[in-house]
């Protein structure tokens, strides 16, 4: 019987702490102050980790991956899904393109025009240059056409790209040209373009009159005439001079 009671009272005090002390009884399985290994960084060759919007991202090039903790594991993401972050707190200077020909607002006097522009690259972002990848024209609103790039073989930001391309058969009157290109870097595509307009005028052409060759003919007949006489001239004097000796 008091084997019973004593029991029964050792039952009621535990309870009764457990009742009062919650966070002592949840803490007793806690384990605090400790570290655990998780998967390592995606092995692709100078990765640089972020944390952008709360998600874990490693950058390299143009390979992103985001760092999933319920599933202990990197999943590959589209470059285009981080563009604001990677653009985010750094200075990116858009292409400057630079149309040669035709001149902007000039007059023309031919139908058949030569296009040239050159286009200045600045854009350097996670070791990574930026690069062209098209280069179109478009006469008035037509299909753009692509033009013919040089590209140099040693890229620094600050590199030009050429294009050239030629217009044919463009009529009289004003004309507008517009210019589109696309540049790539660490895997963001970015779009610049300029228009320019320019005037064809082959009424003002100068006629230019045939060449006169009559009048050539008749100016070298006169001089090899006057020549003969001339000589003629001197060998009489001379002859005469002889003689009076």
């Amino acid at each position: 019987m008091k084997k019973g009671i004593v029991l029964l009272l050792a039952f009621i005090l535990v309870g009764s702490f457990f009742t009062l002390f919650p966070e002592s009884s949840s803490s007793l399985g806690a384990v605090e102050n400790s570290w655990s290994a998780k998967k390592s960084l995606p092995q692709t060759g100078g990765s640089r980790a972020a944390v952008v919007n709360g998600k874990i991202y490693a950058i390299s090039g143009l390979n992103h991956f985001d760092y999933d903790l319920a599933t202990d594991d990197w999943t590959s993401v589209l470059p285009k899904q981080l563009v604001a972050a990677q653009l985010e707190g750094f200075p990116y200077e858009s292409p400057t393109i630079t149309v040669l020909s035709p001149l902007p607002n000039g007059t023309i006097t031919v139908h058949d025009i030569t296009l040239n522009v050159t286009v200045q690259l600045f854009g350097f972002l996670f070791h990574n240059i930026e690069k062209i990848n098209s280069l179109n024209y478009s006469l008035d609103g037509q299909i753009p056409v692509p033009m013919k790039l040089t590209i140099p073989s040693d890229l620094k930001p600050g590199y030009y790209v050429r294009g050239d391309g030629i217009l044919t058969g463009v009529s009289d009157g004003t004309h507008i040209l517009t210019f589109y290109g696309e540049t790539r870097i660490s895997g963001i595509i970015k779009n610049f373009n300029t228009t320019v307009s320019f005037r064809v005028d082959t009424t003002s052409t100068l006629i230019q009159e045939p060449f006169p060759i009559g009048q050539v003919i008749a100016i070298l007949v006169t001089i090899a005439v006057v020549t003969v006489v001339v000589l003629l001239y001197f060998k009489k004097r001379n002859r005469m001079r002889i003689s009076l000796q």
